[in-house]
């Protein structure tokens, strides 16, 4: 059946193109006659990282400052968690609402798709009550995560250790949003909302494409 040879040569232009040249021979007695082909590559200038990585980092430290210092807030809103996986898929909804008063006040209302759960904190005691099941659990307030907070989500923000950028300029309703990703391609990532004149998240999108038999994301 014979085979073909092919022959590149690799040339740098003046102008910092790449001409790439092919010159294909056939030894298969098929009386075909070689070929000549060309291709021109142009060097992709790279994005100045650190900038963009420091405009993100400082964004999100404001933001950390913001939820740190806030004194009284009242925030709902609705949470989406969605697994999708080869063969099944699902999809979940709660709706929270939270009180916060500094410091350490806390009311924080989950409905929806899951049991309607009320966690209550004066700031010393911390009371989780189940109204369905008219069950409570009762634990010192500093034995009670951060995270269970609204603020828990966002004071740390600052000293994420994740890359980070800002990938775009979104309206939301009225509110004009700085759209940052912290996270790496391929694993877990966050994106957030911002609105830069308050220095509030509006909405927070998370996916994780690394575990296993999905890719689970949470929309707030």
């Amino acid at each position: 059946h014979g085979f073909s040879v092919t022959k590149m040569k690799l040339i740098l232009l003046p102008d910092q193109r790449l001409l790439v040249s092919y010159h294909v021979e056939y030894h298969d007695n098929s009386g075909r006659r070689g070929r000549d082909e060309a291709e021109f590559f142009l060097r992709q200038k790279p994005e100045n990282a650190d900038a963009v990585t420091a405009d993100a980092k400082a964004l999100l430290t404001k933001v950390a400052e913001s939820y740190r210092n806030l004194k009284t807030g009242r925030f709902e809103f609705e949470q989406i968690t969605e697994r999708t996986g080869e063969h099944s898929a699902s999809r979940r909804t709660t709706r929270c609402k939270i009180l916060i008063s500094q410091p350490g006040k806390l009311r924080f209302e989950t409905t929806g798709s899951g049991e309607v759960t009320i966690l209550i904190s004066d700031g010393q005691t911390t009371w989780q009550y189940y109204p369905e099941a008219n069950e409570f659990t009762k634990v010192p307030t500093g034995m009670q995560p951060l995270g269970s907070s609204l603020l828990g989500a966002y004071v740390w923000l600052g000293e994420t250790r994740e890359p980070a950028r800002i990938v775009r300029q979104e309206r939301l309703g009225a509110i004009d949003c700085t759209v940052v990703r912290i996270g790496r391609e391929g694993g877990f990532a966050r994106t957030l909302w911002i609105d830069p004149k308050t220095e509030m998240v509006w909405k927070e999108d998370w996916t994780d494409t690394s575990t296993t038999g999905g890719a689970p994301s949470n929309k707030t």
